[in-house]
């Protein structure tokens, strides 16, 4: 093969590399169920990606169907993010002196401190069970007054699967004696392994978990012999991690509740799948922590026993709010694809290279969620790729046959002299 041939053939292996190169893309969408354009890229660098209710009602809940795609339809690597786990605050940690009476209902803890504080720490055995709490001040150890009088005390989980943190906050005092009374409600009481306080602790560190608000929900209550059954209606399967609750009418109360969840409004109580219990108590407001959950409808029963019940007069579902972090490059234009059940949460090899999460990092927004047509996401790329594929293929035919043409001329001049 003379180097004219050679030339066209390197030409002919280039372009069907580059058909192969364009099916590839393909298998990047593949199975996808929607896509949401990001806005426009302004400046080249790390951006945070919200992750909104719209989004949620497509995914699954630990974001494994969620992919970032550049316009040539390849995934873009991520880092995903929750307020919930950006705490990267030091604090001074000092273990404190308590004593513990465990009674029926209560436990009562005594603790001496000696400076200004505004939290307290208590490490126990692993839960996922929630309790009520009153928190007191005194100086002398006999006149209490009062801190709070109904806080929710919720477990954090912790690198020692064996252990958790239970956080207690509230506004600072200098009070040389806290007592807290936890409300066990006929249960078994908290194992508790020690006490401390974070010294130093702000009121930025300790403010509230940034939450997303899904859309408004509606809900019915329905009241029967000793039991109240709340059913919530999320209208699509919004994720939650928070259930809010407002009682209007009885203010000191103490009733344990069950918490159940449904695939679609037209499922039954007996039909939903339980979720966990919780004991609420004395407050206006009520927050029911959960895991980060996936349901269209919410069913909650409520043990009145022999009391009156509760009224409940507006209910909400949140989540903490959860970011995709990239890095994209201006005048390129963006993605999201979501919603495939075949998804595997990606393994990308950058994530070492990515900054820690700031409030200040840039933002992109996602735009409207869409649902990709009737025909499949490889029709879509093929569509988009129509004319190119056809001329590539078209001058892969003229390259192959204008090869072919020479390679024949070859052999006939190789015979003809031959015969000579």
């Amino acid at each position: 093969m003379n180097d004219l041939q050679k030339k066209y053939t390197k030409y002919f292996i280039i372009l069907l590399l580059c058909i192969f190169a364009n099916y590839t893309c393909i298998a990047q969408i593949e199975g996808y169920a929607y896509y949401s354009k990001l806005d426009s890229v302004t400046k080249t660098g790390f951006y945070k990606i919200p992750i909104t209710p719209a989004i949620t009602a497509h995914v699954k809940t630990n974001y494994a169907d969620v992919r970032i795609i550049n316009s040539n339809y390849k995934w873009v690597p991520h880092q995903y993010y929750s307020t919930a786990n950006n705490n990267t605050n030091k604090d001074t940690i000092i273990q404190v002196e308590y004593t513990t009476n465990t009674q029926k209902n209560n436990t009562v803890l005594i603790i001496n401190v000696t400076q200004e504080i505004n939290n307290f720490m208590l490490q126990i055995s692993n839960t996922d069970v929630q309790r009520y709490a009153i928190v007191s001040g005194s100086n002398d150890g006999i006149n209490w007054y009062a801190i709070n009088d109904s806080m929710l005390l919720q477990p954090k989980q912790t690198d020692n699967t064996t252990k958790a943190i239970v956080p207690i906050y509230f506004a600072k005092n200098k009070y040389s004696n806290y007592k807290i009374i936890i409300n066990n409600g006929n249960k078994n009481a908290f194992a508790i392994i020690s006490i401390s306080t974070l010294i130093n602790h702000s009121k930025q560190q300790i403010a509230a978990t940034p939450t997303t608000v899904n859309p408004a929900c509606i809900f019915t209550q329905k009241d029967s012999a000793q039991q109240s059954v709340i059913k919530i209606i999320q209208h699509q399967p919004y994720h939650f991690s928070e259930i809010k609750l407002e009682v209007s009418a009885i203010k000191y109360f103490n009733r344990s509740v069950d918490v159940y969840i449904a695939k679609n409004e037209n499922q039954t109580l007996q039909q939903s799948q339980y979720l966990q219990s919780n004991t609420i108590s004395n407050s206006k407001f009520i927050n029911i922590q959960t895991p980060i959950t996936k349901a269209e409808c919410i069913f909650i029963v409520v043990y009145n026993n022999d009391n009156l019940p509760l009224v409940f007069s507006n209910i909400s579902t949140s989540i903490q709010q959860q970011y995709l972090v990239a890095y994209v490059e201006a005048g390129n234009e963006y993605s999201l694809i979501i919603g495939n059940d075949d998804a595997q949460l990606p393994n990308y090899d950058v994530s070492l290279a990515y900054p820690a999460f700031t409030d200040s990092m840039n933002i992109l927004l996602p735009k409207q969620i869409i649902a990709f047509p009737v025909m499949t996401a490889t029709q879509i790329v093929q569509k988009n790729y129509s004319l190119l594929m056809w001329c590539a293929i078209i001058i892969a035919l003229l390259v192959l046959l204008f090869v072919t043409k020479k390679l024949i001329t070859e052999v006939s001049k190789k015979i003809n002299n031959d015969s000579i």
